[in-house]
């Protein structure tokens, strides 16, 4: 899995992740910068990570799924700052009781 912040990119498409990534075998999710700020991106192979759920809002990523080859449940959050009482909010709720978790920001 690789989270990159700051990507300064309103639209990622799958050529750019590939090119990113190095392998056609590639899934991501993005939440887009406002006028060149900001912008989030998770990348991850599709063979080792499966999605089941996500939340993408102000500020984070949230990923559920299960890592393939152990069969284990996990959480991935990429946060970027949530500064504002809206954007955390929405975190916690996103994230809270939710199992493993892995934070990345």
């Amino acid at each position: 899995m690789i989270c990159l912040q700051e990507t300064k990119k309103e639209f990622i498409d799958k050529a750019m992740c590939q090119a990113i990534w190095g392998d056609a075998e590639v899934s991501w999710e993005m939440q887009p910068a406002i006028n060149s700020a900001g912008g989030i991106l998770c990348m991850w192979c599709e063979n080792s990570f499966r999605l089941q759920r996500k939340v993408i809002s102000n500020g984070f990523i949230f990923l559920e799924g299960e890592l393939i080859r152990d069969a284990q449940q996990i959480n991935i959050i990429t946060i970027y700052s949530p500064c504002d009482i809206h954007g955390k909010r929405s975190l916690w709720a996103a994230s809270s009781n939710r199992g493993v978790m892995v934070y990345i920001g």
